[in-house]
C-alpha cells in the first residue's frame, strides 16, 4: 500500500523518536474502540515526533484516503467540481484570482467563449505577470509557475509563452498574480502565502478542524512544504503557534525574514473562517475540504482552490496538531461503517 511505503520511507529519512510502549498502547486501545485492529502506530510516531504533541487522536493517511475519505466525499461522482477551471462558475460572487485564460480539454477560453491559442497568446501579452498552473488533478505546488511575460517571451527558463502553454499541453489555467495583504507578505515576499483550512460539513453547519498557514521559502514563487516552505498553526483568534514546520523535520520559531510565528496575527482571519463556512455549503457532495485562501491587498479573503483528495493531512496534523478533537471519534467510526 502507497501510503504505508510512505511513512516508512519518511521515517528513514526524519528518524524520529520511538513511542514508548505506553505511548503505543494507548493508541491500540483507542482504535480498538472504534473498530480498528492492528493499527500501526507509525504516522503518530512520526507526526510527535515533528511537533512533540502526543495525542491518541492523531488520524494516519493510510486510514484516512483509503478509509475515511471515500466515506464523507463522493468523488467519484463529481470528478469536473474538481477542475480550477469551474472556480468561478460554481463559486459565483466569491472573489478569486483574476482568471486571464482557460485551457479545458485541450480547448482555449477567454470569458466563456472559445479560442485559439494565438487569440490566448494575444491576450496573455496584454499583462505583464502571470501566473500557470494545472486545473485537474494537481497539488503540492506542482507545475505552478509564475512569469513575467514581455513581447509574448517569459523569463521562465528562456521559453516563449508559446513553449510555456505547449508544456501543461491541455487542462490547465492562467491567472494573474494576487497582491497579497502587507502583512502576509511580511511573511514571505517572493510567494503569496496562503492558509489551508480542512473542513468538515455536519447537519447543516460546517465545522473547521485544523488550519495553517503555508509560507513559502525564500525566492520560491509558491508556498507549499512540498517546495521548500513553512506549514504553521493557526490558533481560533488568528495568531500562529510558535513553532512552523519544514517538509525536511526543521522546526522555526521565525520566518527567513525574520518575523517571530507566535506573535503574528493573520489579518482578517474570521473572514477567512467565514469565507470558508459559507462556501463549503455549495459543495455538498464532499463533506471533507481542504481550502486554500489569500488575502488580498484590500483585506478580503480570496479563493485560491480546494482540494477534496490531496488534502495534505499530514502536514495539517505536525503544524496543527490533532484535528479538532471532538469530531474525530465521528470520522473513524463513520469510516469504519462505511
Amino acid at each position: 500500500m502507497y501510503y504505508r511505503r510512505l511513512i516508512k520511507l519518511n521515517k528513514r529519512t526524519h528518524r524520529p523518536p520511538n513511542l514508548s510502549f505506553q505511548q503505543k498502547k494507548e493508541i491500540r486501545t483507542y482504535y480498538k474502540s472504534l473498530g480498528y485492529k492492528n493499527i500501526k502506530t507509525d504516522y503518530h510516531e512520526y507526526y510527535i515526533g515533528f511537533n512533540g504533541k502526543f495525542s491518541v487522536k492523531y488520524i494516519p493517511e493510510d486510514i484516512f484516503h483509503p478509509i475515511i475519505a471515500p466515506a464523507f466525499n463522493n468523488q467519484r461522482q463529481w470528478p469536473a467540481l474538481l477542475d480550477k477551471n469551474l472556480l468561478d462558475r460554481i463559486f459565483v460572487n466569491i472573489k478569486q484570482p483574476k482568471c486571464v485564460i482557460k485551457n479545458m480539454n485541450g480547448f482555449y477560453y477567454s470569458n466563456g467563449m472559445q479560442i485559439t491559442q494565438d487569440e490566448a497568446i494575444n491576450i496573455c501579452s496584454n499583462s505583464s505577470f502571470l501566473v500557470i498552473k494545472p486545473s485537474i488533478d494537481s497539488g503540492g505546488g506542482t507545475g505552478v509557475v509564475g512569469f513575467s511575460l514581455k513581447n509574448k517571451n517569459t523569463d521562465y527558463k528562456g521559453l516563449s509563452l508559446k513553449e510555456v502553454m505547449n508544456l501543461y499541453s491541455k487542462d490547465f489555467i492562467i491567472q494573474e498574480v494576487l497582491i497579497q495583504h502587507s502583512e502576509m507578505k511580511k511573511l514571505n515576499e517572493s510567494s503569496v502565502n496562503t492558509i489551508r483550512l480542512l473542513s468538515f460539513l455536519k447537519e447543516g453547519q460546517v465545522h473547521i478542524l485544523a488550519s495553517v498557514v503555508r509560507i513559502g521559502g525564500t525566492n520560491s514563487f509558491v508556498d507549499s512544504a512540498s517546495m521548500g516552505g513553512i506549514s504553521c498553526g493557526i490558533n481560533d483568534d488568528g495568531f500562529l503557534n510558535q513553532t512552523g514546520y519544514y517538509k525536511s523535520g526543521q522546526n522555526k520559531v521565525e520566518t527567513d525574514t525574520g518575523i517571530k510565528l507566535d506573535k503574528f496575527k493573520i489579518p482578517a482571519y474570521q473572514n477567512v473562517v467565514n469565507l470558508v463556512k459559507d462556501t463549503h455549503f455549495k459543495i455538498p457532495y464532499f463533506r471533507l475540504v481542504a481550502w486554500d485562501v489569500a488575502i488580498d491587498e484590500d483585506e478580503e479573503p480570496v479563493l485560491i482552490e480546494y482540494n477534496t483528495y490531496r488534502m495534505g493531512i499530514s502536514s495539517l496534523q505536525i503544524a496543527y496538531g490533532p484535528f479538532k478533537e471532538e469530531f474525530v471519534d465521528e470520522l473513524l467510526k463513520k469510516g469504519r461503517s462505511n
